[in-house]
């Protein structure tokens, strides 16, 4: 590796004597040499900016009106948390569910429930009657074409488990399993 100080100092080799020629010729012509006194600094004293009274006013303003917003938002947290889910309510004010929940727990109110909601989503839903029979016409005419019922529940659009109850419930027959 090359060492950049070896050409910095030849560079400043040129520097060195012009000054040195300077100094010569200042001396020469009877110029005299003082030599100064130590600079002593004092550190200098911290600042200490003092608000005028329009600025404390300002802030002043600037924090009733942040906590007037606050107050404000929380209220409709604490309705929306009266009648929905925290799911619910962080899509009908468009919040997070995590801002929703530290603001719950800030202000100790919890929201409703979810358990309702996920036990509505497990129940299922059974057909009426009509719709009942008129699968069963459709699986009966896979029936006498010799279809399996998987294929006959598959390709008529409801489940196994439908289509064996509504086998049972029909008295339709299908070919045993593995016989076409």
């Amino acid at each position: 590796m090359i060492s950049l100080e070896l050409s910095t100092i030849q560079h400043k080799d040129a520097e060195r004597a012009w000054l040195a020629e300077r100094v010569n010729m200042f001396l020469s012509t009877g110029g005299p040499l003082e030599e100064a006194p130590v600079l002593k600094t004092k550190p200098r004293p911290a600042v200490r900016v003092v608000a005028s009274p329009a600025q404390v006013k300002e802030r002043a303003m600037r924090r009733m009106q942040a906590q007037a917003k606050e107050i404000e938002l929380v209220a409709k947290v604490k309705a929306a948390a009266e009648t929905m889910t925290i799911k619910k309510a962080a899509a009908h004010l468009e919040m997070s569910r995590y801002v929703l929940q530290r603001i719950a727990n800030q202000h100790r109110f919890t929201f409703q429930s979810g358990k309702a909601e996920r036990r509505q989503a497990l129940v299922q839903f059974y057909a009426t009657p009509e719709e009942d029979a008129k699968d069963a016409d459709r699986l009966r005419q896979y029936a006498a074409l010799g279809t399996s019922i998987h294929h006959a529940a598959k390709h008529s659009g409801i489940g196994a488990g439908r289509a064996s109850r509504l086998a049972k419930d029909f008295n339709i027959t299908f070919p045993p399993r593995g016989k076409a």
